[in-house]
């Protein structure tokens, strides 16, 4: 059963209350409505069981907003890891002329 977009919203928002006002935007306006919740359960998780700070969970919102929009919105459950997840991580790689040293 899929939440109404006002849980969806109300949700977001209690998920992201302590974040900059940017990864806020940035979970709440991503296509895919269903990986937003994922992402927000994930991290409600991760609270429950460590103590993240706020700068590692909002990284953890960038990285895996950036990794739905970078599929086309594909559902994360629905992603593989070699065509999805592996080609996103391969796409934050240097180059090898930006990075001779590989540091």
């Amino acid at each position: 059963m899929k939440a109404s977009s006002k849980s969806i919203r109300t949700e977001l928002a209690t998920t992201t209350t302590a974040m900059t006002a940017s990864i806020h935007r940035k979970l709440s306006t991503l296509t895919n409505q269903d990986n937003a919740m994922t992402i927000s359960n994930y991290l409600v998780a991760l609270e429950s069981e460590i103590n993240p700070s706020r700068n590692y969970k909002q990284d953890i919102v960038d990285v895996l907003c950036n990794l739905s929009t970078r599929s086309n919105d594909k559902d994360f459950k629905q992603m593989k890891r070699q065509e999805d997840v592996l080609a996103f991580l391969n796409g934050l790689r240097k180059s090898e002329s930006e990075d001779p040293l590989h540091k």
